[in-house]
């Protein structure tokens, strides 16, 4: 399916299930979204990747490409591409930095260049230790707190399974029947359940399953309604919206979905291949038919389903917006787990009003000394939860071992968030 047919089918899809917001006025300063696929990954030469650049300012997977071209190539423009990825905050490997120090123009730029690259891989940490998720649940990813019972859950996605923790008692195995590999899990107040997704990925063991979200009651630790995808596919974050409306991304087909739970129609295709390549979190704009998605390769992106329109969040220019993994909404802005980034961080994102540009960025906690990678993630009044020590590492094809590899224990970790 081509680009324009894939978002306009979604877009006369999802009309039939939400209600109709009035229309506003584009945002001037919001720059279109240039949509990407697999060809664009392919783009090498020095030219195409600072065309690339101009297009996705705020991804430093694209200016760590250009430089790699410039430095091939002796291209002069590396100097300023060096300096730019150290100055919004990313960090080099000590033997990365020293290699471009000394291909840098000038000592003083190497000097400069190294000062920054030391402290950017300064930490951050201001979260506390929660839980420890036994290390027999295979593959933590999603994270999530009842508030009304306090239980804690965590989805797993090589065990395919969901574990609980009611307070004062110990984790234990939910019988929710056959699941696939279960990822992102969002609470849904209004239902009083717990929204988990599920389908298949590369490390799920056993028989392929079609894809879902499963809305489990917390108290009774049941599946209470279905919501189905098309086939078996991968169905990584999930969102709910301030109108109930769910969405779930396939980040290797960059597709998005979306369902009204109301109904038994399941999802259906909001967007399809070939705007993102790998869209990962999502945050529904309250009030508007407005969701913005992180493609973990290029950036913040914004669609609006009411003109068809998707553009690129504009940013202050102070950090990278690539490499985010979970994205939630906190008050009128979101907080980020940036895991595709050095060093690790997680990230506060104060918008303007239309939710179109990022006016400030807050970095939370970077480079944590007990982290692996940090994954899912819920927020509980205050707090974010979150999974501290990732394992995507430790497993291959069907959920196998990695040579050298050894499952432990997941930790939970609790971040206080900021009031402004």
């Amino acid at each position: 399916m081509g680009r324009g047919p894939g978002i306009v089918v979604g877009l006369v899809l999802l009309a039939s299930l939400t209600a109709p917001l009035s229309a506003e006025p584009d945002p001037s300063p919001a720059s279109e979204w240039r949509f990407v696929d697999q060809q664009t990954g392919e783009a090498a030469s020095v030219a195409q990747l600072r065309a690339l650049a101009e297009a996705y300012p705020d991804s430093a997977t694209v200016h760590r490409r250009l430089l790699a071209a410039q430095l091939a190539a002796g291209d002069l423009g590396g100097d300023a591409t060096a300096e730019a990825l150290v100055k919004r905050g990313f960090a080099f490997s000590d033997s990365g930095s020293e290699q471009i120090a000394s291909g840098l123009r000038t000592t003083g730029q190497g000097i400069r260049f190294s000062a920054l690259n030391k402290a950017n891989r300064s930490t951050v940490e201001a979260s506390v230790l929660v839980d420890m998720v036994p290390e027999s649940a295979l593959l933590v990813e999603g994270v999530a707190r009842d508030p009304a019972t306090g239980t804690l859950f965590a989805s797993t996605v090589v065990s395919r399974q969901l574990l609980a923790r009611p307070l004062g008692e110990g984790w234990r195995v939910l019988d929710l029947g056959k699941t696939g590999s279960l990822s992102g899990m969002v609470v849904d107040d209004k239902r009083g359940c717990i929204w988990v997704a599920s389908g298949t990925f590369e490390e799920t063991p056993g028989d392929p399953a079609y894809a879902a979200a499963l809305c489990v009651d917390p108290v009774q630790g049941k599946v209470v309604k279905t919501l189905y995808a098309n086939g078996a596919v991968p169905l990584g974050d999930i969102a709910l919206g301030d109108d109930g409306q769910l969405f779930a991304s396939n980040p290797l087909a960059g597709e998005i979905h979306s369902a009204n739970p109301d109904t038994d129609q399941g999802f259906r295709a909001l967007i399809g291949a070939g705007v993102f390549r790998s869209p990962q979190g999502m945050v529904k704009v309250p009030g508007r038919n407005r969701l913005i998605v992180s493609d973990y390769r290029y950036g913040l992106a914004a669609v609006d389903w009411d003109s068809g329109k998707v553009w690129r969040i504009g940013s202050p220019g102070t950090h990278w917006l690539d490499g985010i993994d979970a994205l939630l909404r906190y008050g009128d802005g979101m907080i980020a787990i940036q895991n595709g980034h050095q060093p690790m961080r997680i990230l506060k994102l104060d918008l303007r009003e239309d939710w179109l540009a990022i006016e400030k960025i807050t970095v939370l906690e970077s480079n944590h000394h007990e982290w692996t990678e940090p994954v899912g993630a819920s927020i509980g009044g205050d707090r974010l939860i979150y999974v501290a020590t990732g394992q995507w590492d430790v497993f291959g094809k069907g959920g196998a071992v990695r040579e050298g590899k050894q499952p432990r224990p997941t930790a939970i970790r609790a971040l206080p968030l900021p009031h402004d």
